[in-house]
């Protein structure tokens, strides 16, 4: 019945054949594999200059391969580079080694995402046209296929399928060699992603509850015997978690010096949840859907969730999965349906309970926290388990699992359909074995039309570079720049300022963590084109900035409009240098202004209608704000604030035991204190407040629950 044999020979063929699928997936990858990277710009650009600094450091400058000195001046910042990547490190030595070396990581994963799934398809129905169809369906995944563009490590999604296939082998036959392959497979799925850790120990609770009522159903005396492969599996287990355990903290305490976690606010939950039209929407990218796509999403999904919701399951894969429930659920009453799944019975009656369970569960994960219906609430898991532990946040990303069942699903019905066909064969009627290789051949076409992105692999110049950095390269050695767009620490732009630091070699100013104090100055010279831009920077230490035209234009959808920024409009404190197509190199020619406001590293900043750009102060009742000032003088400070709901007390101690009172509404009110005395240097003034601080969705709206007390404009100081 089997199209391929289980030959050693046939199955490296198979993988051949696999890994020219993931080269098509990728193209024009491979041709240009040691000078562009695949995806778009944002973790895959860190990743790679990681890896970049990792080589400088360690074999070039012999500086510290954990921190950059380049970034966040005067700081430096610390380097994501990875520990697995260490057994590697000789595969990225050479020149371009790190950009290859992402590369083919990414085009094995897609590869293996498929040839995995389709030994797995094998092993459980005995039938390798169903491994095939299998395969094909799981390489062509929207979500890993999406999440390659952006996130490396949560595209080898072939850790689930590998999972139950060695678990199986080891079930068949309980040898040493199995043992051990079954362990590194949990082992692996433990330390590929900490989402894949959640969706690991999910797939193997499942797993346990279908096995433990199967064989209940057939008897204690059969459970008896399956004891010492339950207790192995469960050694294995707990043996890979605790050595998982061992290596994140060993990775957070090199890597990040502690092992804190970063607090998520409950509004992520809803912005990163998963729909049931999620399930159903082929990606915008797709070669077939994509224009008719686009407008769909546009109308129903955040830009800031654009690449989560990519979960289309694929209407053939669907299809396929109905019939095969249908025809597993009429065995028993319906006869043909009876033949049909008798061999699945006999080999592996679990599959379809296992895959419907896990569907079901992994659906049901990938919702909002909270779900109306009727009128009436319904708190889903993800609820639940925020209020334990926000490591996890991106809840649509179990839409994988929901993918993987399906596609399990899928290879029961092509089982099932072989079967007639052979059956049919076997009868006599010759017409419909020479149909049965022709109708697999049309269902894998479409299989691939229906989810193939052909044309649509995006590709990151990583060695061009551009004209202005020649410029940069050509500065003092202890010049620091700073570059515009000046995003945050965790925007896609700043890994590109990352890279080409290390060619150009200055100091820069972008890189803040958050909650940092240069994190909150950055929030003040956000407008490279604002009168009091030139001044702060110059502050904050930079001598030049590099204009990136082109960036301007393309917008952000997290921190500016598209749109350009005009040259002409330059403020008083500005030089530039030279201009080309895409960029322009200014010189800081201002001195850092008499005053400076410092503002609490913990605010975060808001738009009002009332006095526009501003700040939330938040949930802690107590804020720090420094004024750093060239001499001693008296000055006036004046603001504008107001309480987010209700009144509060706001206190503001301005040292020498003087404090004012003020009663704050929901009105904004200008506040002016006058006479305050302030010493040459750094002045600190105390803000608190009486009042407990407010959820800001119960005053707004939305769904993020962050505390917040007051807002409040910037500070003039006269």
């Amino acid at each position: 019945m089997n199209v391929f044999t289980g030959s050693k020979a046939k199955s490296l063929l198979l993988l051949l054949f696999f890994l020219c699928m993931a080269v098509i997936i990728t193209w024009p990858l491979l041709p240009n594999i040691s000078s562009s990277l695949y995806g778009n710009v944002g973790d895959s650009v860190t990743t790679v200059w990681s890896l970049k600094w990792f080589k400088e450091a360690a074999f070039s400058q012999g500086g510290s391969i954990w921190r950059f000195p380049q970034a966040a001046y005067p700081y430096g910042v610390k380097t994501s580079f990875s520990l697995a990547y260490f057994p590697l490190v000789p595969l990225f030595a050479y020149p371009h080694g790190e950009t290859v070396l992402y590369n083919l990581i990414i085009i094995f994963f897609i590869a293996l995402n498929g040839y995995v799934m389709f030994l797995l398809g094998r092993k459980l129905y005995g039938n390798a046209a169903a491994g095939m169809i299998m395969g094909l369906i799981y390489i062509f995944c929207p979500y890993a296929i999406t999440r390659a563009k952006y996130h490396l490590s949560l595209v080898p999604i072939f850790i689930f399928p590998l999972l139950l296939y060695t678990l199986i082998n080891l079930k068949q036959r309980f040898t040493t060699a199995n043992k051990i392959k079954a362990f590194l497979a949990i082992l692996l799925a433990l330390n590929t992603h900490p989402y894949y850790v959640a969706m690991t120990l999910l797939l193997l609770a499942v797993l346990s509850v279908c096995y433990i009522a199967r064989k209940i159903r057939a008897g204690l005396q059969g459970f008896r015997l399956d004891y010492r492969f339950l207790r192995t599996c469960a050694l294995f287990v707990l043996l890979a978690f605790l050595i998982t355990l061992a290596l994140s903290y060993a990775q957070l305490t090199i890597t990040r010096g502690d092992g804190a976690t970063v607090g998520r606010s409950e509004g992520d939950l809803y912005t990163y949840a998963g729909h049931a039209w999620h399930y159903y929407t082929p990606s915008p990218n797709s070669t077939v859907f994509g224009d008719s796509v686009s407008q769909f999403v546009r109308d129903r999904i955040s830009a800031t969730n654009i690449e989560e919701f990519v979960l289309f399951l694929g209407f053939i894969n669907m299809g396929l999965a109905l019939i095969a429930i249908l025809v597993w659920f009429a065995r028993r009453w319906f006869k043909p349906a009876g033949r049909l799944a008798g061999d699945l019975e006999e080999r592996a009656s679990w599959v379809v309970p296992f895959a419907l369970l896990t569907a079901a569960i992994s659906f049901i994960l990938t919702l909002p926290p909270t779900i109306k219906i009727a009128g009436a609430t319904l708190y889903m898991p993800a609820w639940f388990i925020s209020r334990l532990t926000t490591v996890i946040r991106v809840y649509a990303r179990f839409g994988v699992l929901v993918f993987f069942s399906v596609t399990l699903l899928s290879g029961a019905c092509i089982a099932f359909a072989d079967k007639a066909l052979h059956n049919l064969g076997s009868a006599g009627s010759r017409r419909w074995m020479l149909l049965r290789y022709p109708l697999l051949a049309l269902l894998a076409v479409l299989v691939v039309c229906e989810f193939a992105e052909v044309g649509n692999a995006p590709l990151q110049e990583m060695y061009d570079r551009k004209p202005v950095y020649e410029e940069v390269e050509a500065l003092p050695e202890d010049a620091v720049i700073v570059e515009y767009p000046f995003v945050a620490s965790d925007e896609a732009y700043t890994g590109l300022y990352l890279w080409n630091a290390i060619f150009h070699g200055k100091d820069m100013l972008n890189g803040y963590g958050q909650g940092t104090e240069g994190e909150s100055m950055r929030n003040c010279v956000l407008n490279v084109l604002d009168e009091k831009t030139p001044g702060l920077l110059a502050y904050m230490g930079a001598d030049y900035v590099t204009l990136h035209k082109d960036l301007y234009e393309k917008g952000s959808a997290y921190s500016y409009p598209a749109g350009g920024v005009d040259l002409d409009a330059l403020p008083a404190g500005y030089e530039l240098l030279c201009e080309d197509g895409e960029s322009a190199l200014l010189g800081i020619d201002a001195t850092r202004p008499d005053i400076v406001v410092i503002y609490e590293p913990g605010f975060s900043t808001v738009i009002t209608p009332e006095f526009g750009n501003g700040w939330w102060l938040g949930a802690e009742r107590k804020w720090l704000m420094r004024i750093d000032s060239l001499q001693e003088r008296v000055v006036d400070i004046s603001f504008r604030i107001f309480s987010v709901q209700g009144e509060r007390t706001l206190d503001v101690d301005l040292g020498g035991g003087r404090v004012e009172t003020y009663r704050i509404g929901e009105d904004a009110r200008e506040i002016f204190i006058p006479g305050v005395r302030l010493e040459a240097g750094i002045n600190e003034i105390h803000l608190g407040s009486d009042g407990d601080p407010t959820p800001y969705k119960d005053v707004y709206g939305g769904y993020d629950d962050k505390g917040v007390c007051f807002a409040m404009s910037f500070w003039y100081i006269r």
